[in-house]
């Protein structure tokens, strides 16, 4: 009575269980993989295109024939609030013009 069960490694039970193991651990592998590779690559060009189209809102309400600072101003600030977008426009040389609400930067900021 008092002997010891062996472990069978041919046992059906203990095959079922090895290979759903064996499954479960490839999956989450797989899983892994993947989102790692096609999420990093999917995020940044969907943020590209957001950021691009932004950029072009902005654009035309610089270029708009009636445009006004203020206009401008209130672009800048609903996009930057509506995207949680930090957005600074910047001249040729790469200084600052304005913030990202919309406010003229003079030469105190650097």
């Amino acid at each position: 009575m008092n002997e010891r069960r062996r472990f069978d490694h041919n046992s059906i039970n203990f095959r079922i269980w090895a290979y759903f193991t064996l499954f479960a651990v490839v999956i989450v592998i797989l899983i892994w993989v993947l989102q790692a590779w096609f999420l990093n690559n999917r995020y940044e060009s969907m943020k590209q295109v957001e950021t691009s189209a932004i950029a072009g809102k902005i654009r035309m309400a610089f270029q708009a024939e009636n445009g006004s600072a203020q206009e401008l101003r209130e672009t800048i600030r609903s996009e930057s609030k509506n995207n949680d977008l930090n957005i600074f426009i910047r001249d040729e040389n790469g200084f600052p013009v304005m913030d990202m609400n919309g406010n003229l930067i003079d030469d105190t900021y650097y």
